[in-house]
């Protein structure tokens, strides 16, 4: 079995990039943060990535969930950007093997529509885990949970991005027999105390291969330099066979491409 993991950004005109890196990984699951749908049509055509996602890989992804976090007609207080229209932003799954269960769980706050981005910084927006099982063609069947976490301008975190980790053994718990993926850009350094209370209970793939950045060399806004946000973790029932972040320039991410068997 083959997952990827990607902030696709949701300011850049990266679709098209996107859509034939996808294709050519051909993996059964992606997990994709920050991917936007338009709304309403006057929407500018960069936000209708959920529509060009589906257009292209529905035929080979039948199974697919978005979980949406908010929605709004531009940024502002954060480098203003407007959409054209109204857009949704959100996480989402697409898979070649059927859900027998899927939820989006909302640990800080709820999702809604956002007019005024200036306590941005110190407050986010709605977050959620997009909480799914998937069952394969053997039998088998494999719990996921896909997140983009909350942001904190250090990237060390605070009460809630523990809280956040708290909240993810929470949901996985619900499922302690079944293989178990936790992946997405948890927005945290590695030395954060939420990643350590998160390595606690399950093995980091992270730190178990020695990467040394999920992104590239940027100098984007509050982002700079090369530096480990987006993470993979699994249980033990979970058989690793490879893992890499290759360099690419899809997004202001690395995609994290991980094979195992359950």
């Amino acid at each position: 079995m083959k997952i990827i993991s990607l902030n696709t950004g949701i300011r850049l005109k990266n679709t098209e990039k996107l859509i034939s890196f996808l294709t050519k990984e051909n993996a059964d699951i992606i997990c994709l943060q920050e991917v936007s749908q338009a709304l309403e049509m006057t929407a500018k055509k960069q936000f209708h990535v959920k529509q060009d996602l589906d257009a292209s890989l529905s035929n080979r992804y039948p199974h697919r969930f978005f979980g949406e976090l908010w929605k709004s007609t531009g940024f502002n207080a954060t480098g203003e950007l407007d959409f054209g229209g109204l857009i949704e932003q959100g996480n989402y799954i697409l898979s070649k093997h059927p859900f027998s269960y899927k939820h989006n769980d909302f640990y800080y706050k709820e999702y809604s529509h956002v007019t005024n981005w200036k306590k941005w910084f110190e407050e986010d927006h709605g977050r959620a885990l997009q909480h799914v099982i998937i069952d394969f063609f053997n039998g088998e069947r494999l719990q996921l949970v896909n997140l983009h976490g909350i942001w904190t301008d250090n990237k060390l975190g605070d009460a809630r991005t523990l809280q956040q980790a708290r909240s993810i053994i929470h949901t996985t718990k619900k499922y302690p027999d079944l293989p178990t993926i936790i992946i997405g850009d948890i927005n945290l350094l590695p030395e954060s105390a939420s990643i350590q209370y998160l390595n606690r209970h399950f093995t980091n793939l992270i730190d178990k291969y020695k990467i040394t950045s999920t992104r590239p060399q940027i100098k984007k806004g509050f982002d700079k330099g090369k530096l480990v946000v987006d993470y993979i973790f699994v249980n033990h029932f979970i058989i690793d066979k490879k893992f890499e972040v290759p360099n690419s320039n899809i997004s202001d991410h690395l995609p994290l491409v991980f094979e195992f068997e359950v």
